[in-house]
């Protein structure tokens, strides 16, 4: 569980439950959504710059790059960890296209 992964809203990065966090039962660093969630998180709280969504979407393409040369590690993509080096995790691609639809 993620205790700094959140969400934005109204320019307020808001906590993501801990129960809600346990329900999808990953923790970060296992290329899931989560982290990308906590990547947005990490680059609002430590951004001065008034362009919310063009930070949140850095860091959801950055942590996109970063994972896809990693296995799944959680998720219906665990099955096929070694195949899905080298491919993107298909929840981080969600919350990158999602956060880029808010331009």
């Amino acid at each position: 569980m993620c205790a700094r992964a959140g969400i934005c809203c109204a320019g307020r990065v808001l906590p993501l439950s801990p129960r809600n966090a346990a329900r999808g039962k990953s923790s970060l660093g296992e290329k899931t959504v989560l982290d990308g969630l906590d990547a947005q998180v990490r680059a609002l709280e430590a951004t001065q710059s008034g362009a919310l969504i063009d930070v949140a979407l850095k860091a959801a393409k950055d942590t996109v790059e970063e994972f896809t040369q990693k296995p799944n590690q959680a998720g219906r993509a665990r099955i096929f960890a070694e195949k899905s080096i080298g491919l993107p995790d298909p929840g981080q691609l969600a919350l990158m296209v999602i956060t880029e639809g808010l331009r």
